[in-house]
């Protein structure tokens, strides 16, 4: 989870589609925060529906709604401790459904890799640079899990909003690039995204910084913003970025057709 979102200092009120920002007692973000950078991306593309992949305990979906933003929430958590606490999370949100399940490039079952910690826990192996977080990333064994490409159940999850203008949150602890394989029929109607990229991955497998890059700017996502989630113990080299982008072009799709 992002701390820097609870920088967040005003609301956003949902109008149909497009969101209105209240500023309270003249308050606003920091120029150049993620808070500003993140806020300006749903305003911008006028963003009425939040898929939270990755969703873990809800933090993501509470700050949403701590802030003032209405719209509907989709949350995706597939281990099943987690899963309900962010169940029992939503259970009083009617614009806020759960699921418990990964998205990824197939439809498949899999393990998931536990450890200590229960924010690494990833469908990823550690790699050899994982020592830094040994504590942290010490197995606790795998559970079973379903994975579902947002494309094979898209129309079912997001049939409720009409017009949808979808920002695709992505915290997968290495596995955002397969989230992303397997949304390219979704992706018209994606407007924006977060994503974790590695500046020094832990996780096997786990492309590098430039790789993810690639891939996204080739769909047509445009990053607009980069921000360290946490440093190596020399404050200086950056181990995970978190990344928002945008779409480029003015061709996303609304229509279901």
């Amino acid at each position: 989870m992002n701390e820097t979102l609870k920088q967040m200092l005003y609301r956003i009120a949902t109008s149909g589609p497009v969101l209105r920002v209240v500023r309270p007692m003249g308050l606003y973000p920091t120029p150049g925060s993620h808070s500003r950078q993140l806020l300006n991306v749903l305003l911008h593309k006028r963003i009425n529906c939040i898929l939270d992949v990755g969703a873990h305990y809800g933090e993501f979906g509470s700050l949403l709604r701590k802030v003032g933003y209405d719209g509907h929430i989709f949350s995706f958590e597939p281990v099943s401790n987690s899963f309900k606490r962010l169940s029992s999370c939503a259970a009083d949100d009617g614009k806020w459904m759960t699921f418990n399940f990964a998205l990824g490039a197939a439809d498949e079952s899999a393990e998931i890799n536990l450890y200590q910690s229960d924010f690494f826990s990833s469908m990823l192996g550690p790699s050899g640079e994982a020592v830094r977080f040994k504590s942290h990333m010490e197995s606790r064994g795998t559970e079973t899990i379903s994975i579902r490409r947002l494309d094979s159940i898209f129309t079912e999850i997001t049939g409720i909003v009409p017009s949808p203008r979808i920002f695709l949150k992505m915290d997968t602890q290495g596995y955002d690039i397969q989230v992303f394989r397997g949304a390219r029929d979704a992706l018209s109607f994606i407007h924006g995204l977060q994503t974790e990229l590695a500046g020094i991955p832990h996780y096997a497998g786990q492309p590098l910084m430039s790789e993810a890059i690639g891939e996204y700017s080739a769909a047509g996502f445009r990053p607009v913003a980069f921000f360290p989630v946490n440093h190596e113990s020399d404050g200086i080299n950056v181990v995970e970025w978190d990344c928002i982008l945008a779409r480029e072009d003015s061709h996303a799709n609304t229509d279901r057709n």
